[in-house]
């Protein structure tokens, strides 16, 4: 299956200096945020950096158009709901759909430690039908594939990035694909949400996928519109 990005995004308050971490609703960020993180991987070669920038906010929805320092450029445009939830990314070859209850995703509105619900979910690949074949030669299919989402609070937590040092709720959102009736194969992606800028300042990735390799990124610069 190909590899789906997980995104979101925020408002601000004046860097390097956090407030508490207390209870608050998930709203999206302000258009012209801009933020860039450096990615690093347990093994391998890491990703290109990626700069997030957001374009547009209507009610708790938000348009981010991300950028990862390849050469030339790969960009895409992430469509998010509640900040941390990615209803589709729009792609030069296809657009992936996230597929869940927007309903289920409202009852983390107020972020509280130790909530956790798991619900049945989709995702589904449009191919681009003018991009026959992919970077790595294979050919660009649409597909769907059922799953089981679960997201959860995990536990507050002050972290310091180059960007600067804040309070952050370690927020997770793993994917559990199943086949005859068992687990295959689990993805997770944890961010670490500041409410001082309602975005992530960290972000980690990692799958149960043989040779898989845990994916970090931190928050190296921060830009208010």
């Amino acid at each position: 299956m190909r590899r789906s990005r997980f995104g979101s995004v925020l408002a601000l308050v004046l860097i390097g200096a956090p407030t508490a971490v207390s209870a608050q609703e998930l709203l999206p960020p302000q258009p012209g945020f801009t933020i860039k993180f450096r990615n690093t991987a347990s093994q391998g070669e890491a990703p290109a950096d990626n700069t997030f920038r957001v374009v547009s906010v209507d009610g708790v929805r938000s348009v981010t158009e991300v950028e990862r320092a390849t050469t030339p450029p790969e960009r895409y445009t992430l469509h998010s709901y509640r900040i941390w939830y990615s209803e589709r990314v729009v792609q030069p070859h296809g657009t992936l759909h996230q597929e869940s209850p927007t309903a289920q995703i409202d009852e983390f509105a107020q972020l509280k430690s130790g909530t956790v619900r798991t619900f049945p979910a989709k995702l589904r690949f449009e191919a681009n039908p003018t991009v026959s074949t992919l970077a790595n030669g294979q050919p660009n299919r649409p597909y769907s594939v059922d799953l089981d989402m679960t997201y959860a609070v995990e536990r507050a937590e002050r972290v310091s990035v180059p960007a600067g040092e804040f309070d952050t709720f370690v927020l997770a959102r793993t994917q559990a694909f199943t086949g005859g009736g068992t687990v295959t194969r689990r993805d997770t992606t944890r961010i670490w949400y500041a409410p001082a800028l309602r975005f992530w300042v960290k972000i980690e990735s990692e799958s149960s996928a043989p040779g898989a390799a845990r994916i970090t990124g931190v928050a190296v610069e921060i830009a208010r519109p």
